[in-house]
């Protein structure tokens, strides 16, 4: 797994692998509830369990000072997965 080095405080993080199971969007700030794919540098890493290919720990990922947003697709129906939790996809 290749990490996203260019994103400060994600460098054992695996974007492109982790889901997205929810999104919030309040003046300024937008919050991504995630299930973080992580590399084995990363300090909450245990091996995955054999159903599994990642190691995959729940968080969130917060952006604030946000001056302008776009959100395509806001309000489109929300994928579930097969846990019955809503799915967001990846951010890619």
């Amino acid at each position: 797994m290749r990490p996203d080095v260019d994103l400060p405080g994600l460098d054992e993080i695996v974007l492109e692998e982790s889901f997205v199971l929810g999104i919030r969007a309040e003046p300024g700030v937008v919050i991504f509830k995630m299930e973080y794919a992580l590399t084995e540098k990363h300090p909450a890493y245990a091996p995955p369990p054999p159903s599994e290919r990642e190691c995959l720990r729940r968080g969130v990922l917060r952006f604030v000072a946000v001056e302008t947003l776009v959100w395509d697709k806001q309000g489109a129906p929300v994928a579930t997965d097969a846990s019955g939790e809503p799915d967001y996809g990846h951010i890619d």
